[in-house]
């Protein structure tokens, strides 16, 4: 569950926490400098040094779960063009952590720092897709609710093609007399797919509909009218909330299966045709609602940066120890514990899964992602 949260004021052990010291602005007004070694080096096709290899204990705190196929991800930006700002924001996602404590909750620890928020980057879109889950939630409000998910037809057309189908068709299955008698709001979630047996893309919308009770039998024979192929649908009324976090968070943290991912031709293509595609629409009564709206934080007490609390715990410091042990770096498949020359107490540690949570920039007025591990959660 996401927590209740009142507007945050963070403060340091032994006082106020000095300007210098807060946690970092976020990506879009943050520059951090670039990994050892490539301060002014290109981005571009003809960069000789690898910029995701780092010794910052921060990043690799963040990444090493997926560092294949974030490596994967990267040279497809690369190769597509992609911006030298967009390069450097994914390359130093999650450099500057912070370690903070609840006042409310001493047992509640969370990372703030500087984060990317590339669609493509994995621990960027479960951030996201938390946020977007606790918002859906609030919006629910315990309502009727069902998950609905279509899917379209691939005669090997581009994949570019598909998604635009897909997007015309769903705008006009909203159109129709069915729909706007049982269907009052929703929001859906794109995902895209390769299908080894067939070769071909196959891409799909998961919605999550409020409203009246609608017939299976109708809403297929009414897709396959719109689409002139497909008729394979499925919808089922929402369990409960675990069942809807689940749901959600399982679609809207990343767009793209991992089929697409490890074949280079794929992601290339993948990233071209999603370039500037919603990944997450909302519709109906639903429609102008903030899903991706950070919730409002608590009151954190900031304790130093993660190297500061990883070099204390070393030291024997068992404050610093017992917050290593919550900040578990469990989230997979972002994140593995550091190897046990870098922090051997963390590498034996369990913990549940996080939920994540928002930490507002007094400097700024806004706010960087943090990750909230709760022992025991």
């Amino acid at each position: 569950m996401m927590p209740g949260f009142s507007p945050v004021v963070l403060e340091a052990e032994n006082g106020p926490v000095p300007s210098s010291a807060l946690v970092h602005p976020p990506e879009t007004n943050l520059q951090p400098p670039l990994t050892p070694g490539l301060a002014g080096v290109s981005h571009g096709p003809d960069c000789s040094l690898d910029p995701l290899q780092t010794w910052n204990s921060s990043i690799n705190f963040r990444h090493s779960g997926w560092n294949h196929d974030r490596r994967r991800v990267y040279e497809a930006l690369r190769r597509t063009g992609q911006s030298g700002g967009r390069l450097h924001d994914f390359t130093g996602c999650g450099k500057h952590a912070f370690v903070f404590r609840s006042v409310e909750d001493p047992e509640v620890y969370t990372l703030g720092g500087s984060t990317c928020h590339d669609r493509f980057c994995l621990p960027c879109g479960r951030e996201r897709s938390r946020i977007i889950a606790g918002n859906v939630k609030e919006r629910i409000a315990g309502e009727p609710a069902r998950f609905l998910t279509l899917t379209l037809r691939s005669d090997a057309e581009p994949l570019a093609e598909l998604l635009a189908k897909l997007t015309h068709d769903f705008c006009a299955l909203r159109r129709t007399k069915l729909w706007r008698k049982r269907v009052t709001g929703g929001v859906a979630f794109l995902e895209v797919k390769w299908l080894a047996g067939t070769n071909r893309w196959h891409v799909h919308l998961h919605a999550l509909l409020q409203g009246k009770y609608v017939p299976r039998e109708e809403i297929s024979t009414l897709w396959l009218k719109i689409t002139g192929t497909s008729d394979v649908i499925d919808i089922r009324i929402v369990e409960d909330e675990a069942h809807c976090t689940h749901y959600i968070c399982k679609y809207a943290s990343k767009p793209l299966d991992r089929t697409v991912v490890v074949v280079p031709l794929r992601l290339d293509e993948a990233i071209e045709a999603l370039k500037g595609k919603r990944l997450c629409m909302t519709f109906g009564s639903w429609r102008g609602y903030k899903l991706t709206e950070p919730p409002e934080s608590g009151t954190w007490i900031q304790l130093g940066t993660l190297d500061e609390i990883i070099t204390r715990a070393e030291d024997g410091d068992a404050d610093a120890q017992h917050a290593l042990d919550v900040l578990r770096v469990e989230y997979a498949p972002c994140t593995r514990a550091p190897p046990a020359s870098t922090v051997a107490t963390v590498s034996t540690l369990t913990l549940d899964q996080p939920c994540f949570s928002y930490l507002p920039d007094p400097e700024h007025g806004s706010g960087v992602c943090g990750t909230r591990f709760v022992k025991g959660e």
